[in-house]
């Protein structure tokens, strides 16, 4: 029954749905979010975030790199860090740019 890759990729949808309405849905249910909930909230999604991008990018990105003349988890790391560096770059020559008049803001 769960062989057929169309009705993995179904499962896998809906269960993924399931999950995200389950999660939203403790915003109907609770009036007020206290600091440390929210502070948790964060947490535990950041830790998502980064067991996805570690098992979906670094680590087939690093099996990738194997052949090379570094090892695969210095590259996968270096390429990583350029990322993260070219992200912070444009997060900061974008600082203050107001996307509607394409002017910087001034103050």
């Amino acid at each position: 029954m769960w062989t057929d890759p169309i009705s993995l990729a179904v499962g896998a949808t809906v269960l993924t749905w399931v999950c995200t309405a389950i999660g939203a849905a403790g915003v109907f249910i609770t009036p007020r979010f206290s600091r440390s909930m929210l502070s948790a909230l964060l947490a535990v999604s950041a830790g998502v975030m980064v067991v996805a991008g570690v098992g979906s990018l670094w680590i087939p990105a690093a099996t990738l790199f194997d052949g090379g003349p570094l090892p695969g988890w210095l590259t996968a790391s270096a390429v990583a860090a350029l990322g993260g560096a070219a992200a912070l770059w444009a997060r900061r020559a974008l600082a203050g740019h107001d996307p509607a008049t394409g002017r910087r803001k001034l103050g």
